[in-house]
């Protein structure tokens, strides 16, 4: 009788430990995302490739050119996928938008500025004046060391350069809209510029020497604001 209860009993804790030692069902493997790897000097020379594109812009035709440096900068950003959803994962919208004027509220939708892929259209000729202008200021300024000569040196070179002319107004009005609402570009290709356009050009000419520049404004009796002069 003792070793039938013995036996039992043994049975019972073999049964009790089998149990508590039994390995937790098998779940399905982890998906695994494979991403192709580009090296950074590839990556580099799809950058370099869409900048001397846009160096050269007189060998091309435009609209092929628009096209190929649109592709180029496109498998640049993207050739970096993992560190492409970091920064989209990090990105927040800037309060500053909030205080546009309503008629550029749609050019800024969380959708357009999140999105990690160039415009064909807006960022390729952005990016181009952008270097056009980068050129222009390290040019203009001559031998200026100090931020007063540099800003003086841009300053002439932007009323040298840009032909008055009183359209587009600096506040467009009813009566006086404004035809020639031109790109950066599109005014240095003229040749000329009213006083709103000059001023654009030469505070756009000041950041890309690494200064602040501001327009000044009065404000009009129902609170909106009328630009005066660059600064």
């Amino acid at each position: 009788m003792f070793l039938q209860r013995c036996g039992r009993g043994l049975v019972l804790l073999v049964l009790l430990f089998s149990g508590g030692c039994a390995e937790p069902p098998v779940g399905p493997p982890t998906e695994v995302a494979i991403v192709p790897h580009i090296s950074e000097e590839v990556r580099g020379k799809l950058l370099e490739g869409a900048i001397t594109i846009l160096d050269r812009l007189e060998n091309y035709d435009e609209a092929l050119a628009v096209e190929q440096v649109f592709d180029r900068l496109n498998q640049w950003i993207h050739a970096d996928p993992v560190g492409d959803a970091a920064a989209s994962a990090e990105w927040k919208e800037d309060s500053l938008r909030d205080s546009l004027p309503e008629d550029y509220q749609d050019m800024c939708t969380d959708e357009k500025l999140g999105s990690s892929v160039f415009d064909p259209i807006y960022d390729i000729v952005a990016i181009r004046d952008q270097r056009w202008l980068a050129d222009i200021a390290k040019t203009a300024r001559g031998e200026a060391l100090d931020d007063i000569d540099i800003a003086t040196s841009l300053f002439r070179w932007t009323i040298r350069s840009l032909a008055i002319q009183s359209d587009p107004p600096l506040l467009a009005t009813a009566g006086s809209s404004g035809v020639r609402w031109f790109e950066r570009g599109e005014i240095l290709l003229s040749g000329r510029g009213s006083a709103a356009q000059r001023s654009w050009i030469f505070l756009e000419l000041l950041r890309q020497a690494g200064l602040q520049g501001v327009m000044l404004a009065t404000v009009d009796r129902d609170g909106s604001y009328r630009p005066w002069l660059p600064a």
